[in-house]
């Protein structure tokens, strides 16, 4: 009788442990996806140099405009469209400009905000010519007797030279040329550095100072600023 059971238990014991052997173990948990990230990455608000750049080609030039020196005004709207500024609507300004140019009656001369005086305009003919050129009298013809190209543009209004270091602007389209346009990185003429004493290096304040010496009324229209 104990022999039958203990043989009926050992019978069970081995069922119990053959029941847990045919049980399916358990799948290990899978790690869930990563979701993408809903946060928007944080967007730059420094401007650009181009930015600086356009934004104040625009402001001078509708300063000289609202003050009716549009020969200055077309010059900065021009370098905004050379420039590949597209802030603003400088074309229509182009456009604007060269309509109340060309209604100005012949033989009159506009006038800006704050007329040159004779001795002015004297002083501002002791640095013409320069490289053979004469603001207010040199024309395109003479640019291309002389060897250099005649150009237009982007506008397409006007006509522009680059001469030896500077940019001579005919904005008018008269075929004379009537502006100058160098920046610091233009080298300056020689002849205007020993004469004169113009040195790129100079501060704003020596510039200030150099122009009053030589007796130029200066007015600051817009205030510098420093861009880093």
């Amino acid at each position: 009788m104990k022999r039958i059971f203990f043989t009926a238990i050992f019978i069970a014991a081995a069922l119990v442990a053959f029941a847990q052997l045919e049980q399916p173990k358990p799948k290990p948990a899978q790690p869930k996806p990563a979701q993408p990230s809903t946060e928007k990455p944080m967007q730059s608000t420094q401007k650009s140099q181009k930015q600086i750049q356009c934004e104040q080609r625009w402001k001078d030039g509708k300063e000289a405009y609202d003050n009716g020196d549009y020969s200055t005004a077309l010059f900065f709207f021009n370098k905004a469209v050379d420039d590949g500024c597209d802030n603003m609507p400088y074309s229509d300004y182009i456009e604007m400009c060269n309509i109340k140019m060309s209604a100005t009656p012949k033989g009159v001369t506009q006038q800006t905000s704050t007329p040159q005086s004779s001795s002015q305009q004297s002083s501002i003919q002791q640095f013409f010519p320069i490289y053979g050129v004469t603001l207010g009298q040199t024309t395109t013809n003479d640019a291309k007797q002389m060897g250099y190209k005649v150009e237009k543009g982007s506008s397409g209004t006007s006509n522009v030279s680059r001469i030896e270091t500077i940019y001579f602007w005919d904005h008018n389209n008269d075929n004379v040329y009537e502006q100058i346009y160098m920046t610091c990185y233009d080298k300056m003429p020689q002849e205007w550095i020993n004469k004169f004493g113009f040195n790129v290096d100079l501060s704003y304040s020596e510039w200030l100072d150099l122009f009053k010496k030589m007796g130029f009324t200066v007015e600051i229209k817009t205030t510098p600023q420093t861009t880093k």
